[in-house]
């Protein structure tokens, strides 16, 4: 919809209004320079509003959203919410004002980090990885699925084995799915541990096997990518042919 240099140019800005963002939240950096980042703040919401009315009223020029109500169809795709939810916080701290709760106003101000969502619009890489992403999907689903019961079956498993030895700590199931989630996918807390002989056996198998269990979906979707990337470069070589 827009030249690649305009593509550029939001997508500077954006990483830089992240920058902005993520630096006031300094306390002695927003003491210092706090007036120009609102200033600069307020700059890349205006080029960001100016942004989404141009998407929206273009929207109707391409095919997909051709027709009656093709500019409310636009509304609620994924990219159209990902601008809306950029500039929303701007105003909605705006309307709420620096004197109301301040708890609400870093909601809104952390909000506004929503705004980097708005690269995967402008990367090739970032929308063939959704479209991936998408064609998988069943495939994703079923590992999901195998993943969330193999954790749950994981801390039966050790509730069984442990809670004798530790009832504090494996006190029920749904205290033992935190070691499952935790061990399984290799973040280690380490707060929640098994002391019997059996209990570290077991819990070492099964922690071994959900590492591998978590990579497949890694590999399906590593698997789609190079799928995509071919299929994308032979519809390059066809259309070069042609020309």
């Amino acid at each position: 919809m827009f030249s690649q240099k305009v593509e550029w140019f939001l997508i500077v800005l954006v990483i830089l209004n992240v920058t902005a963002i993520t630096l006031g939240t300094v306390k002695t950096i927003y003491s210092d320079i706090g007036a120009w980042l609102y200033i600069f703040e307020g700059f890349c919401v205006t080029v960001f509003v100016v942004e989404y009315a141009m998407r929206l009223y273009k929207a109707p020029t391409l095919e997909q959203y051709s027709g009656k109500n093709g500019r409310i169809r636009y509304l609620f795709t994924g990219f159209a919410l990902i601008d809306f939810f950029a500039i929303a916080p701007y105003f909605l701290a705006f309307l709420i004002g620096t004197d109301s709760n301040a708890s609400l106003l870093r909601i809104m101000r952390v909000l506004t980090l929503f705004r980097l969502a708005k690269l995967l619009r402008y990367q090739k890489a970032f929308r063939l990885i959704g479209g991936v992403l998408k064609s998988k999907g069943p495939e994703l689903s079923v590992c999901g699925l195998l993943i969330c019961l193999y954790i749950f079956i994981s801390a039966v498993i050790l509730y069984v084995i442990e809670n004798e030895a530790q009832p504090q700590v494996f006190s029920s199931i749904p205290a033992s799915l935190w070691w499952a989630v935790v061990s399984i996918t290799t973040i280690g807390y380490g707060d929640i541990v098994p002391v019997t002989t059996l209990g570290k056996v077991v819990s070492g198998l099964l922690v071994f096997v959900g590492v591998a269990l978590i990579a497949i979906p890694t590999s399906i979707i590593a698997g789609g990518f190079i799928e995509a990337t071919t299929r994308e470069k032979a519809e390059e070589i066809r259309r070069e042919g042609a020309e």
